[in-house]
């Protein structure tokens, strides 16, 4: 196996840590003190453009809340965390920065009405990027 093969490894690993540190609402600076690293160490991992050991990752998933084989878990195979990518299994979105955003968003809705219209409008926007081929299409900017 080459070296890019690991690259994008590094990088898959260091997305679903962003991910799941997001999903806590846990900044990169509060991650890094809890570890002993600097914001900056954070951001290198979170990257992928530097590797995260076995032992650091086992302190990663302690401090995020989350067994060690969450960062590996469909990861063979799997390189779509980024915008764009719609993982065929919906649980994977979870997984993604875009889907922990939304599911944060609904989250936060208290009112159940509001819940509702949400899903709603998602159902029918679906609907209709079926229906117009626009399905799996997205823009970049929005999606991270």
């Amino acid at each position: 196996m080459g070296g890019r093969r690991f690259d994008e490894f590094d990088r898959q690993i260091g997305q679903l840590v962003k991910a799941r540190r997001l999903s806590k609402g846990i900044s990169q600076g509060e991650l890094g003190q809890i570890l002993g690293l600097t914001e900056h160490e954070i951001q290198n991992y979170e990257s992928g453009s530097k590797s995260i050991s076995a032992s650091r990752l086992a302190q990663i998933s302690e401090a995020l809340d989350v067994p060690v084989t969450f960062f590996y878990d469909d990861t063979e195979g799997y390189s779509g965390l980024e915008a764009g990518h719609v993982p065929a299994d919906p649980a994977q979105m979870l997984k993604t920065i875009l889907g922990l955003r939304l599911l944060r968003a609904f989250h936060n809705l208290q009112d159940h009405s509001m819940r509702e219209h949400l899903v709603r409008l998602a159902e029918q926007m679906s609907a209709n990027a079926v229906s117009t081929g626009k399905q799996g299409r997205s823009d970049p900017k929005t999606a991270s």
